[in-house]
């Protein structure tokens, strides 16, 4: 079969994009976008006192201070980064570990997936946030530990995925093939199931970080995760909802923010549905021929 470059694949695959999942990719863009390069654009420090509490916005300050008096234009720059990097690792970690459990629990199935699953059923009992909450509570508050509750609450997820996804295919002959060959749990799980399972993994993925974006700013909105005087868009929200009313900047940005990541990843999801199962079938292709 002749070989295929990166290039050539990622051309096939953007124009399948629907409208819906481009006007996806154009809202989460924009703010990855200020969390990435925001605080080179920060006309200010994020820390430094200005003038009133809650005062509007002037030529000086276009979305005014802050209820210190800090310039919001400033700490919204740099109140991303943080968020959302918090968010992707905490999820990131949490997925690949459940992932790995998921696909070894379909493959050995017995009372190693008997346990796997009622540890994960245990965990899955508790809301993520009062999960968050619990582990925060009973060891302390940094943004390590926000990480850490992050990846505690959105493994239990990928493992039921991981596994529902591994179930469809560990008994097709090219696993048995593999099997039979004698190739070792690693090679099995790595090269046979799991990129025929990609797809599905990449859909559930996207809806998990959503959803670790969402905690980890309910987390810094309720004071445990970044503390201040730190710049972080859940912070701002929590800081300055008192005023609402007076000086809305400081929360209607920051809530702007994380709706256009959230909505954005959802549209990119629900315009893409169609393509879950066969968004990496060239790749599987190519892995199943050669059994």
């Amino acid at each position: 079969m002749p070989h295929r470059s990166w290039t050539s694949r990622w051309q096939r695959r953007v124009p399948a994009l629907t409208p819906a999942a481009w006007v996806g990719v154009v809202m989460v863009a924009i703010p990855i976008f200020i969390a990435i390069f925001g605080p080179a654009l920060s006309p200010h420090a994020p820390d430094e006192i200005f003038g009133t509490a809650f005062a509007s916005p002037s030529s000086g300050h276009p979305l005014g201070l802050d209820f210190v008096g800090r310039d919001v234009l400033s700490r919204f720059l740099n109140g991303g980064r943080t968020a959302i990097l918090v968010a992707l690792a905490g999820a990131s970690i949490g997925y690949a570990v459940g992932v790995a459990i998921g696909v070894v629990s379909a493959y050995r199935r017995g009372w190693l997936d008997e346990l796997f699953g009622r540890t994960t059923d245990l965990v899955l009992a508790f809301p993520a946030l009062i999960l968050a909450l619990l582990l925060l509570a009973a060891f302390g508050t940094s943004i390590e530990l926000v990480v850490i509750a992050i990846a505690i609450t959105t493994a239990p997820g990928a493992v039921r995925i991981a596994r529902a996804a591994a179930l469809e295919i560990v008994d097709l002959p090219y696993v048995e093939a593999a099997r039979a060959r004698g190739e070792t749990l690693r090679y099995i799980t790595g090269r046979e199931i799991l990129p025929n399972i990609k797809g599905p993994l990449f859909a559930d993925f996207g809806l998990r970080l959503t959803a670790a974006i969402l905690l980890v700013s309910a987390l810094s909105f309720l004071g445990l995760g970044l503390k201040p005087p730190a710049a972080d868009w859940g912070l701002m929200i929590g800081e300055n909802r008192v005023a609402l009313t007076v000086q809305p900047w400081p929360v209607l940005i920051p809530v702007l923010a994380i709706a256009l990541i959230t909505i954005g990843i959802n549209l990119i999801l629900d315009g893409q549905k169609r393509r879950t199962g066969d968004l990496f079938a060239e790749d599987t292709v190519e892995t199943t021929r050669v059994v």
